[in-house]
């Protein structure tokens, strides 16, 4: 069985069509575009079932980006349900844009671009990485992107009874999300693509929204650890929405 078929929604699903909307690592970003190369890019499993890309990116400035961006639900479906419609996970899209813009096709069909390879990964139990063995999707590696990147400022979390993050303190974190994707010659999205303008637009419209804004995503109710309160940037938009599924190669077959 295919390693990224199982990525593809079922043919008996009707998915809503994807639409750029201005939305809202261990190295923080200010809200902006960049172009960076990709350094890593292996699939993984959270706790949950749930599966995601570990992805690194190499910056301008030097430095790593890392995010784990998560590409199922635990059931292992790349989309979820709301008011009877059918919408993709928005970091599936992420991935399989990113595949797009640089391969010139999805997610679901990267099977002959990933390879079992040595990687190292955090291990909570050795308390630091080690090597382990994971789907690495090297057609990725070396490729240039462009992303939109967010910063946020969000509440920190202590575990609850379970050993999971619920629980809400006063103390507040920086963290950066790749809101969208675009081909890093165009500036196209691959909404763009589909629409079959003939250059990028939309990252114009993103920058005009958002450069520069720290987005708030910190918990509103009454905190219950008992850590000081950080100073919290304002600002923000809604998260951008994404798209999913096999398709025509829309910036050519880069493969």
């Amino acid at each position: 069985m295919s390693l990224f078929k199982k990525f593809a929604a079922p043919s008996d699903v009707k998915m809503e069509e994807v639409k750029d909307s201005v939305g809202g690592g261990f190295a923080v970003y200010d809200t902006d575009v960049y172009k960076a190369k990709i350094k890593m890019a292996f699939l993984d499993v959270w706790g949950s079932g749930a599966n995601y890309v570990a992805l690194t990116l190499a910056m301008p400035d030097g430095k790593d980006y890392s995010e784990n961006i998560t590409i199922t639900n635990k059931k292992g479906d790349t989309f979820y349900t709301k008011n009877d419609k059918n919408y993709p996970l928005p970091g599936f899209v992420t991935i399989d844009d990113m595949c797009l813009v640089t391969l010139g096709v999805g997610l679901a069909e990267m099977d002959k671009h990933t390879e079992e390879k040595q990687v190292m990964v955090y291990d909570k139990d050795a308390g630091r990485e080690i090597p382990k063995v994971k789907q690495v999707l090297t057609g990725l590696l070396g490729k240039e992107v462009a992303v939109a990147i967010q910063k946020s400022i969000e509440t920190k979390m202590d575990k609850d009874g379970e050993g999971k993050y619920t629980i809400p303190t006063a103390d507040t974190r920086e963290a950066n999300s790749i809101e969208k994707v675009f081909e890093p010659e165009s500036m196209m999205t691959t909404v763009e693509a589909r629409a079959e303008k003939t250059e990028g637009e939309f990252h114009k419209v993103w920058l005009d929204k958002n450069q520069g804004k720290t987005r708030d995503k910190t918990h509103k109710g009454e905190a219950t650890g008992a850590k000081p309160v950080s100073a919290k940037p304002t600002g923000g938009a809604p998260q951008a929405s994404a798209g999913a599924g096999a398709r025509k190669p829309l910036f050519g077959n880069k493969s």
